[in-house]
C-alpha cells in the first residue's frame, strides 16, 4: 500500500487553497494576527502591539495600514515593562487601582463645582 499519491493529492489541495487563505487572512482575524497585537516585546517580530486592532473583521486593519500578517507566535504575550502580577492581583487590580485612582477631596476644601 503505498501513501505517496494521498500526501501528493493532499499537498495539490492544500496549495489550490493558497489563493483562498490569502483573501481570509486579509479579511477575518486569525489565531496568529490577534495574538501579534497581544505580544509583550517590540522587538521580536511576531509582535504589533500598536495594531492588529480587529478582533473579527481585520480588514480594518489592512485597509487602516496597522495590519501585520504573520504566520508566527509571540514570545512571550503582556504589556512591556509591567511587573509581573499574580492571578488574584489580576482579577482585584480594576478595584484597588479604580479607589487608588479616586480624587480624594482635601479636609476643610468644598469640591469644586
Amino acid at each position: 500500500m503505498r501513501e505517496v499519491p494521498v500526501r501528493s493529492a493532499r499537498a495539490c489541495w492544500i496549495k489550490a487553497l493558497a489563493p483562498l487563505m490569502w483573501l481570509v487572512e486579509r479579511t477575518i482575524s486569525t489565531p496568529a494576527t490577534h495574538h501579534a497585537h497581544h505580544g509583550r516585546h517590540a522587538d521580536d517580530p511576531a509582535v504589533l502591539y500598536k495594531g492588529n486592532y480587529g478582533n473579527l473583521l481585520f480588514f480594518w486593519d489592512v485597509l487602516f495600514g496597522t495590519a501585520r500578517i504573520t504566520r508566527t507566535y509571540p514570545r512571550s504575550y503582556g504589556v512591556e515593562g509591567l511587573p509581573p502580577a499574580s492571578f488574584g492581583e489580576q482579577l482585584t487590580w480594576p478595584l484597588v487601582n479604580a479607589a487608588k485612582a479616586q480624587p480624594q477631596p482635601e479636609r476643610g476644601v468644598a469640591p469644586a463645582d
